[in-house]
């Protein structure tokens, strides 16, 4: 005999996920997909922040090093 839990699959964000007719696995399936989607969307937040941060750096590295050739020709010049 079949068991009365008959389980139908179903896509979820492209990966296969078996649903239950049980109310506590389909909460369950659906936590872990949402905990899922919850992780790529900080995943894309910190790429951005880290994006941001390494274009100020570059910046302020970049300033420092033209800073350092001016004192280097104010020196050659006062020599």
């Amino acid at each position: 005999m079949e068991s009365s839990i008959s389980p139908s699959s179903s896509r979820i964000c492209g990966k296969e996920t078996l649903e239950t007719e049980e109310t506590g696995k389909k909460k369950r399936t659906r936590r872990l997909y949402n905990r899922e989607h919850e992780s790529k969307k900080t995943t894309w937040t910190w790429r951005i922040i880290v994006r941001l941060i390494g274009r100020e750096t570059a910046e302020r590295d970049e300033n420092k090093g033209k800073e350092r050739e001016k004192k280097k020709e104010r020196e050659m010049r006062e020599e």
